[in-house]
């Protein structure tokens, strides 16, 4: 089976190299066709690349326009003929790209799959996007998805929205979390100072909890914070306080020491699916501290606590208080993760549903496959 991963900047393909290869282990060869950036080398290992010609692809209201009409003007693109040279049994995408992966599907007949990992309603709510383009953006997201030949949600609370946006229940598949590599997410010495520090590992952006974040920081000023990933808030973060340190992105190798620098890991989203952040900081012995928002309740065993945010200086001052429970608590989810989240089980589960696809399964083009 040859699977063609739809995916937009490679800037950001580094996080999602371990889930993508635990997938190409299991089939025979995985395409990525991507619009910008350069595969590094240590990834052509594992995948083949091919980078898009976006001549004629324009934005996305003409694209969907110009669909309603007629495929013929996808065929004349320079991307398809690369699209059919490649050839694959089925194209893969993460939630996010099923629109580029719908007029591929559409114009080759060749069927797709999303992987659903989040909530675009929830997030375009939280960063306050006006109200016509949010209206535009998530029918046009949710008609991608319902299209799609199977959804995988990665978590449950994601696998019953789906139904509730129309996508139909033989076209959801069971859900599927993620993996994590507990050879190199795992408990390490380092040289850390006599006190309380707490982590926040993850995009600093309004869906995200950024606000949350700095609040926090604020109200506990005897507690040090430190801080890992993007910044989509420039205009207010970081903050001018002594016990919040940004240290910008870490690359995937860098994170484990991130972790292990930590007491304590937060999540102050409003919306999440299944973030690895959690299954990474307990693979490093770590315990959580979440909003009911953020924490996949069902999906995941919770080894720390779960609480609205409101009663997070409550919570944290009680964590901080009991570090030989900590301590257990990370020893456990440890355990926990070595046991049920392994890349190798992850890649064959998806494997499978990408073979049932390609089989007929489901919907779309029927091909013998191996």
């Amino acid at each position: 089976m040859k699977v063609c991963l739809v995916w937009k900047h490679l800037e950001i393909f580094d996080r999602y190299v371990p889930q993508m290869k635990a997938i190409a282990d299991n089939v025979d060869s995985f395409y990525v066709t991507y619009f910008w950036g350069n595969p590094k080398d240590e990834w052509k290992r594992y995948f083949e690349f091919e980078k898009l010609n976006l001549k004629g692809y324009r934005n996305r209201y003409y694209r969907y326009v110009r669909s309603l009409i007629s495929t013929k003007w996808f065929k004349n693109l320079p991307m398809y003929k690369q699209l059919i040279n490649i050839d694959p049994d089925v194209f893969y995408c993460l939630s996010g790209t099923q629109e580029p992966a719908y007029y591929f599907s559409k114009a080759t007949a060749i069927p797709y799959v999303v992987r659903l990992r989040g909530n675009y309603f929830k997030v375009r709510n939280a960063m306050n996007v006006m109200w016509w383009k949010k209206e535009i953006n998530n029918y046009l997201d949710t008609k991608f998805l319902v299209e799609a030949n199977l959804v995988i949600p990665i978590s449950t609370n994601l696998k019953e929205e789906a139904l509730l946006w129309g996508v139909p229940s033989d076209k959801i598949s069971t859900v599927i979390g993620l993996g994590v590599d507990t050879d190199l997410f795992k408990p390490v010495n380092v040289n850390i100072e006599d006190e309380f520090v707490v982590g926040y590992a993850g995009r600093v952006s309004p869906e995200k909890g950024g606000a949350r974040l700095i609040s926090i920081a604020k109200q506990l000023p005897e507690i040090r914070f430190i801080v890992a990933g993007k910044n989509q808030m420039p205009e207010v973060f970081p903050p001018k306080l002594k016990n919040l340190s940004y240290l910008g992105e870490l690359t995937l190798n860098k994170m484990p020491w991130f972790y292990n620098n930590c007491d304590l890991i937060i999540l102050p989203s409003y919306t999440e699916g299944f973030p690895n952040v959690v299954i990474e900081a307990y693979a490093c012995q770590k315990p959580i501290l979440a909003t009911p928002e953020s924490f996949p309740l069902g999906d995941l065993d919770i080894f720390g606590e779960v609480a609205p945010f409101d009663r997070w200086v409550e919570s944290l001052m009680r964590l901080k208080k009991d570090g030989s429970r900590l301590k257990h608590l990370g020893e456990n989810a440890r355990r926990y993760v070595k046991k049920y989240f392994t890349w190798e089980s992850f890649g064959k589960k998806i494997a499978n549903h990408l073979r049932s696809v390609v089989r007929g399964e489901h919907s779309g083009k029927k091909k013998v496959c191996n």
